[in-house]
């Protein structure tokens, strides 16, 4: 499904000619894409044993603290683009 959207928003760029660059973003696993012991894109396996196997010396990461009130930086003023992506982003 992820796919699908990905191109969905790939096409609607192109269709307006807005010149972008798509980066995917890991999220698949509660592990590091950086942290894998192969090649996430050459290697991975939909097959949970054969990840599993692969997998069992990765150790999770720590996760991020939640940050304080008033402890982030400010919101910068958003590009066109990225005004333009937040139409495809559901109200939350």
């Amino acid at each position: 499904m992820e796919i699908a959207i990905e191109k969905e928003v790939e096409s609607a760029c192109i269709s307006k000619n807005i010149k972008t660059v798509f980066m995917p973003i890991w999220g698949t696993t509660l592990l590091h894409i950086d942290d894998l012991p192969f090649d996430p894109i050459k290697d991975f396996s939909n097959v949970i044993t054969e990840f599993r196997k692969k997998t069992k010396t990765v150790k999770v990461r720590t996760v991020l603290s939640e940050p304080t009130m008033n402890s982030l930086p400010p919101i910068k003023e958003l590009s066109g683009i990225e005004k333009y992506a937040g139409e495809f982003i559901p109200d939350l």
